[in-house]
């Protein structure tokens, strides 16, 4: 276990003494300055310290300050893609995807396939498209409950929804539609092609009368649904609407 502290008043005197130490020593003192960043408010620069300083002793931290390495490398993965920052986010999602492999057992499975997808994206838009799309293969891999290939399938679909943007593709649509359909097929949701006007119309009116049992007050009144597949169901539904009508506008 490490338990050095370290204090410096300037930039000179941390230089000349991380000049004269061992490796181990090193080591210690990039431990000590994490742990003292780590009091402090988690803010976007200071993730960055914490995340260069831990990286020194990566390899001899205890698993739960590993995972809290990854959960580092992961928001700020998260943070820099968001604000268009793609070859950093690389960096940082890179870092929490090989820190992954290091630990044997994650109490988050949810951030696990997360950072498959973080990844993923992150490698799509650096135009490491091969690599994007078998990190998503083996983040299918990866899941043990309906839940979480519904999670993994609606967000390749966003992925092959931005590569069709990007290179108007009418064979990532028909990919798009055929992942969608293995996503809800467990769910028995068919996804029907070449549907025809009057099935269309039959739906309608079907929906319609099951409406006019409830006025609108009564559903604007409604609790919101809490189950997460019922939510994720949804999700995924509207993100290939704009795409179905694309292929098919019934």
């Amino acid at each position: 276990e490490i338990t050095t502290t370290a204090r410096f008043f300037n930039e000179d005197v941390f230089e000349a003494a991380v000049a004269i130490t061992s490796t181990e020593e090193k080591c210690a003192i990039h431990y000590a300055i994490y742990l003292h960043l780590k009091e402090k408010v988690y803010q976007m620069e200071r993730k960055r310290l914490m995340v260069h300083h831990l990286s020194f002793c990566a390899d001899k931290i205890n698993a739960l300050e590993l995972q809290s390495y990854l959960q580092l490398n992961f928001e700020l993965g998260t943070e820099t893609i968001l604000n268009g920052m793609y070859s950093e986010s690389l960096v940082f999602s890179q870092n929490a995807f090989t820190t992954l492999a290091s630990l044997k057992q994650i109490e988050n499975s949810q951030l696990k396939l997360e950072t498959y997808v973080l990844y993923a994206n992150a490698l799509y838009l650096n135009k490491q498209e091969l690599q994007a799309n078998e990190i998503f293969d083996k983040a299918v891999q990866q899941c043990q409950t309906l839940y979480d290939r519904l999670f993994v399938y609606n967000e390749k679909i966003l992925f092959l929804t931005m590569k069709s943007a990007d290179t108007s593709d009418p064979t990532n649509l028909k990919e798009t539609l055929e992942i969608a359909h293995n996503a809800l097929k467990p769910f028995k949701i068919p996804l029907k092609t070449n549907v025809s006007a009057a099935k269309v119309a039959k739906e309608y009116f079907l929906l319609k009368a099951a409406l006019r049992k409830h006025p609108a007050n009564e559903l604007l009144q409604l609790t919101p649904n809490t189950n997460k597949e019922v939510q994720l169901i949804l999700k995924l539904l509207m993100n290939i609407l704009g795409i179905s009508m694309l292929l098919d506008e019934k």
